[in-house]
């Protein structure tokens, strides 16, 4: 088990909105499972593997936005074993007349002792 802070989130686009689970300054723990790895933060847990490479977990979420469509975003925390990075794509799932664009983001994840 590590303890992790998350760093400064960077944004694709200063318009961008993101329906982002994690935010600068965030806690959380590193958990190693039987079945693999655990990064749980205070509302949210990103599950995924263990292995020789580092950890790499996962999240997935949809969200209504105002272009009238619904949206999917994939977040990660995942690298090893002092950092870890957060990530933050997006794409439209549903809906007519999308936003032509998608916004990502991107975070440093501090790991450090119990």
């Amino acid at each position: 088990m590590a303890k992790l802070r998350v760093g400064r989130v960077q944004l694709s686009s200063r318009t961008c909105f993101v329906d982002s689970k994690v935010h600068e300054g965030d806690q959380g723990r590193l958990l190693r499972c039987p079945s693999g790895a655990v990064a749980v933060f205070s509302r949210y847990s990103f599950a995924g593997r263990w292995g020789e490479e580092g950890v790499d977990t996962c999240l997935r979420t949809q969200f209504p936005f105002s272009d009238g469509c619904t949206w999917e975003t994939m977040q990660r925390v995942r690298g090893g074993p002092s950092v870890l990075e957060f990530t933050y794509i997006e794409h439209p799932l549903s809906g007519n007349s999308c936003a032509s664009s998608s916004c990502t983001a991107r975070a440093d994840v501090e790991v450090s002792d119990p």
